[in-house]
Parts: C-alpha cells; sequence; structure tokens
C-alpha cells in the first residue's frame, strides 16, 4: 500500500477546502437559480388601460428557462409618427392574490435600437431585461415562493431619431385619466392565452388570459398581442 505523506495529506485537505469554498461562492452568487416553493409565473407585454396611446408598444415577450426564469426578447412596435432610435423597457410584478398592484418594478438602461425603429414597423430585441432569481428575494417567505405571479413589459422612455423623447409609466397613471380610455378592438379569433411557468411541473403552460396567445416552445415561451406579428419557435 502506497503511504501517504503529512504533507501530501495536508495539501489534499487544502485542495478540499478550496473546492468547497468554490462550489459555495456559486451557490450563493448564482442570481439566476430558481427560488424554492410551489409556484408559477408568466411574462407578457403590458396590455392595460394605457396601451393603445403608447408610441411605441411591446407586442410580444419571451422569457427562457435556460438559466432559470428570465424576460430575454421583447417585441417593439412603433405607432408614433417618427422613428425610434432607443427605448427603456420597465418590467412589473404582480401576483394573482394581489390583483393589478405592482409587487416589484424595475427598468433596463435606455436601449439604443441598431438602424432605429421606422414608423409602423415591428421588430423582436434581444435584451436581458429581468431574471427572477435576482429580484425575487422580496416576495420570499421562510426561503420560499409561493403563488401565482406575473411579469408585465412596457416601454416607459423612448428616445426618437429628430433628439426628441418621450416619457409614460403606463402602470402609474393616475385613476381618472385611465378610466376614460377605450380598449381596441380584438382580433378574430384571438386565444386569450399567456404563457406560464410553473415551477412544481418544470415546464411552461398555456393559461387563459388577456388579449394575447401564446406560443410554448418547450424551454422558451412566446406571449404576443393578438393581431401583432410573432416569430415562430
Amino acid at each position: 500500500m502506497k503511504q501517504v505523506t503529512k504533507a501530501a495529506t495536508l495539501t489534499l485537505l487544502v485542495i478540499a477546502t478550496v473546492a468547497v469554498l468554490v462550489n459555495q461562492g456559486f451557490s450563493q452568487d448564482d442570481g439566476d437559480s430558481l427560488p424554492r416553493g410551489k409556484w408559477a409565473i408568466g411574462a407578457h407585454p403590458y396590455a392595460g388601460p394605457m396601451y393603445y396611446s403608447q408610441p411605441v408598444k411591446v407586442i410580444g415577450v419571451i422569457s427562457d428557462t435556460a438559466k432559470g426564469f428570465q424576460v430575454t426578447t421583447v417585441g417593439l412596435k412603433n405607432t408614433s409618427s417618427r422613428m425610434v432610435s432607443a427605448v427603456k423597457l420597465t418590467w412589473y410584478i404582480s401576483s394573482e392574490q394581489t390583483g393589478d398592484a405592482v409587487l416589484l418594478q424595475g427598468a433596463t438602461e435606455l436601449l439604443t435600437l441598431k438602424g432605429g425603429l421606422p414608423v409602423g414597423k415591428s421588430e423582436y430585441v434581444e435584451v436581458p431585461v429581468v431574471s427572477l432569481g435576482s429580484v425575487c428575494k422580496p416576495l420570499l417567505k421562510n426561503g420560499t415562493l409561493q403563488g401565482r405571479y406575473s411579469i408585465e413589459v412596457a416601454v416607459t422612455e423612448i428616445l426618437y431619431d429628430d433628439g426628441s423623447s418621450w416619457r409614460g409609466d403606463p402602470k402609474n397613471m393616475n385613476t381618472a385619466h385611465k378610466s376614460g380610455l377605450r380598449p381596441g378592438p380584438v382580433p378574430e379569433g384571438c386565444p386569450h392565452q399567456v404563457c406560464e411557468y410553473s415551477h412544481e411541473l418544470l415546464a411552461y403552460r398555456c393559461v387563459s388570459g388577456l388579449t394575447q396567445m401564446c406560443t410554448n416552445c418547450g424551454t422558451h415561451c412566446i406571449s404576443s398581442m393578438c393581431g401583432e406579428w410573432t416569430p415562430g419557435c
């Protein structure tokens, strides 16, 4: 039997200790890891009372579970009368229990659109909007997440090609202004479904809700406004 010297034993202990610390580091710092608990979450475009008055609309949201639950791509449509050069996206998290009340929200930086977004055109832009694992801590109780949640995404700032700008937060406008708005027409055949990821099932599913359609692609899912352009899987 080969004898292990004291020096060799010490070296092995050091290596083992370093390995443990490295593993702990990855575990603690992995912001994309999904929380424990019985929960479900979906991500979709903002479709509230202010939707049709927005100069640039979010027409689709793609979420992905490859690195935890993340909003990775957003579809934009320029319904203004000017070329758009940059936008800021704001995300809002609410729950089935709290209804329309916003539990958490955040925003991207002002995102430059390569080549601009011409009037009347739609485009899907790949951009890391929000990761559930990075923002969910305030929602946890006893270290777990429980219930059904949704993430809405809207454009809240626009920079036009002529140097002018627009700002507006559709989820935080006064109620009186919202009440005077009427929803737009719903395209015939709209399935009224959005994507939802179930942590219990470890899979996406299409659930009832809003004037949208759900395209389930397995590891990612697209919630898009009915009647608007949607990329395939």
